[in-house]
């Protein structure tokens, strides 16, 4: 018990960590670095708690390769590296069913406990009442540095010009905050009777994450389409809704509003077209169109010797093939799919599978993030667990209704 409650207490932390709380913004570590070392342990000293079947075993092959195609140079010592980096993913796969339920569970609740707080501070400090905080900044790396109030329960980002500060708990990053929220709404199936999804819902809201508005329609839609037996009104009703906002807001106080300031006005409009919602800046969709149009080679293994600092604002899936090529592409579809495929009778864990791909597209930034494959892999199984459950019940309840009627 003990053992497995270590287990889950490394891989909570590997995986909070990758969302960079402020609380480790303190500590000038890498600490991926003492994480690593101490998840391949693990998986000597605890064997009960794992299982390495063929689709494990290749899934880590394959993100091994996907980061070695990632790096700039190859050596023995790059190669340890990254052995040590995606240990955390890797073990999160390799647990057996049961324990990435539990897993998920306690992520779960940890991230309930630090949202709720976070909000009611939040609100106090809109209303004006003054609360202990202090400025920091730090280095978060492809961001350069980041300065910030830190109101401990919450934090905000200073030189972030907005109408109203967005939430985003304890993490650097809202856009971030709301797609790992929407992972725990998806995987308890939009239930707005739960109490972890209203709140994950007014988090969503209140984090004024263009991409988390944007995906949580998508996916609430996609959900309900496939989840009930009469959706299409529904449906039809929110999507009036959605569209009744848009005018609304686009139009009220001339557009001087929060929702038009945060949102709508974020996006893009060309010949009618949503066109990348400022995900790649100008200078780089020249050099992308260059990329294309030279070919050759290239387009197959990217170009990732080119320099980070050249592609600063620019995130979203033609960066990675840019860099990349379509072979770092290919091993993230790859691995994607290897890790739903035991799951694969479950349409909701395929709806899961869809909606990483997708926030991979959004911004590549994620990619490697432990906390988006913990989501991902422990949501996938939490599924089709629950899938199973159901059809089990469904198909008991038919067998008594064919007896009655016989």
């Amino acid at each position: 018990m003990k053992t497995k409650s270590f287990v889950y207490i490394i891989l909570l932390l590997v995986a909070f960590y990758s969302l960079k709380p402020w609380i480790f913004h303190y500590l000038d570590l890498r600490l991926e670095l003492l994480f690593g070392p101490i998840v391949l342990l693990l998986f000597f000293f605890c064997k009960d708690l794992f299982t390495f079947k063929g689709s494990c075993v290749l899934f880590s092959i394959l993100a091994i390769l996907a980061r070695i195609n990632e790096a700039s140079s190859f050596s023995i010592k790059e190669l340890v590296f990254i052995i040590i980096i995606t240990s955390g993913i890797i073990a999160i796969l390799a647990l057996k069913i049961q324990y990435k339920l539990e897993l998920l569970e306690l992520f779960d609740k940890t991230m309930l406990i630090i949202v709720v707080p976070g909000i009611l501070l939040w609100i106090l400090y809109l209303i004006g009442i003054p609360l202990p905080h202090e400025i920091h900044s730090w280095d978060v790396g492809f961001r350069n540095e980041i300065v910030y109030d830190n109101y401990y329960l919450f934090i905000t980002t200073i030189g972030y010009s907005s109408f109203i500060p967005r939430f985003q708990s304890v993490f650097y990053e809202p856009g971030f905050f709301s797609l790992i929220l929407l992972f725990l709404i998806a995987y308890r199936r939009f239930d707005f009777k739960n109490v972890h999804v209203i709140v994950y819902t007014i988090a969503i809201i209140l984090s004024f994450s263009l991409a988390g508005f944007l995906l949580f329609a998508f996916m609430w839609i996609v959900q309900t389409i496939f989840g009930q037996e009469k959706p299409k009104m529904l449906v039809i009703v929110v999507c009036g809704i959605i569209i009744g906002a848009y005018v609304f807001f686009s139009n009220f106080n001339h557009g001087d509003n929060a929702v038009n300031n945060m949102i709508i006005a974020r996006m893009e409009i060309e010949d009618g077209q949503l066109v990348r919602y400022n995900r790649t800046k100008e200078d780089y969709e020249v050099a992308f169109e260059r990329f294309i149009t030279e070919g050759g080679i290239q387009l197959i293994t990217g170009k990732n010797r080119v320099k980070s600092e050249d592609l600063v604002g620019s995130v979203d899936w033609t960066v990675y093939w840019y860099r990349n090529g379509i072979i770092g592409l290919t091993l993230i579809l790859l691995i994607v799919l290897i890790a739903v495929s035991p799951y694969r009778k479950s349409r909701y864990a395929l709806m899961h599978a869809a909606l990483l791909l997708i926030v991979f597209a959004r911004g590549i930034g994620v990619m490697w993030m432990s906390a988006f494959w913990l989501v991902y892999l422990c949501g996938i199984a939490s599924l089709y667990d629950s899938d199973i459950l159901f059809n089990k019940r469904h198909n008991k309840l038919l067998e008594k209704s064919y007896a009655k009627q016989t």
